[in-house]
């Protein structure tokens, strides 16, 4: 499944491509917080938690975009290397995003 695809889907299943709507919808808690931007945004699975980072150099729906395809894939099964997970991410994001 490609970025896109699994964007479509969601997008689909929630009746919205916000970010935002969607992480309330799917019981996933968003946290804003700031610190040293080591990371953008963490997904936490154990707890279904995003932080996202405020002093990131994206705005914060990008980021929500990028962890809740995170959130997803993990909802999903889908077992990637972290390299390919992340681009998988950003395909989401791009794509949920652009509507």
């Amino acid at each position: 499944m490609t970025g896109a695809e699994l964007a479509h889907q969601i997008s689909q299943r929630y009746g919205t491509t916000d970010a935002t709507e969607i992480a309330q919808r799917a019981g996933v808690v968003v946290r804003y917080e700031r610190w040293h931007p080591v990371t953008m945004g963490e997904y936490h699975k154990k707890d279904r938690t995003i932080c996202i980072n405020l002093a990131a150099p994206l705005e914060p729906t990008q980021v929500l975009a990028h962890e809740l395809a995170h959130y997803f894939i993990h909802e999903a099964g889908i077992l990637l290397p972290r390299q390919e997970e992340e681009k998988l991410a950003d395909s989401f994001a791009r794509t949920l995003l652009a509507g």
